[in-house]
């Protein structure tokens, strides 16, 4: 992990968030933690968030860990950014490690059961794959994105579409491609980005 160096400002701010302020931000992450999980096709009984894999309820460890993460001063919280929505960036990036984590040590409670559908595994993946991205690309910034790959009009109109609907089929149809499509435009898009 980064090291990350905040500003006096950053510290003045984390240190002014008021109680109410806090709780109301928990409450809004909490309820986008859930939706992402449940729409995304996850499960908390089985899979990467239930309780056999992260030892408890995964929503409420999901938004402590964001918590903890911005107080302790591990991420950077920009001026222009609402508390709520920073926290949800962080609850991506934790949510796709997680998941991507989760498929590398073997994922043991299918083991145990049985039923593990490769298909889904491979769905998961490009799900916490996405997670990964967007936390990043909040963190890059969208301009400083479109700038590296200002000679790629694919990739143009697929940051666009990417930040209309954060769902791979959602930018498909915005694009008018077939889904495997938008899979190739981002590894290609992340290829770029890496390089810089």
């Amino acid at each position: 992990m980064k090291e990350v160096i905040l500003s006096m400002e950053e510290w003045q701010r984390l240190a002014a968030i008021s109680s109410e302020d806090r709780d109301k931000a928990m409450r809004f992450l909490s309820r986008q933690v859930h939706h992402e999980i449940i729409v995304r096709g996850f499960s908390l009984d089985s899979g990467p968030f239930s309780r056999a894999a992260i030892g408890g309820n995964a929503v409420e460890i999901i938004c402590e860990e964001c918590l903890e993460t911005l107080l302790c001063g591990e991420v950077h919280w920009k001026p222009d950014q609402e508390l709520k929505w920073c926290l949800v960036d962080i609850a991506k990036s934790k949510m796709g490690h997680m998941v991507r984590d989760y498929y590398s040590r073997g994922q043991p409670e299918y083991s145990l059961i049985g039923d593990h559908d490769e298909n889904r595994e491979d769905v998961e993946k490009k799900i916490a794959a996405q997670w990964i991205f967007e936390a990043n690309m909040r963190d890059m910034g969208y301009e400083i994105a479109r700038d590296v790959v200002k000679d790629h009009p694919e990739l143009l109109a697929y940051l666009d579409a990417m930040f209309k609907d954060d769902t791979y089929y959602g930018i498909a149809s915005l694009l008018g491609v077939k889904v495997e499509v938008v899979y190739k435009l981002e590894a290609k898009l992340l290829g770029i980005l890496a390089k810089k």
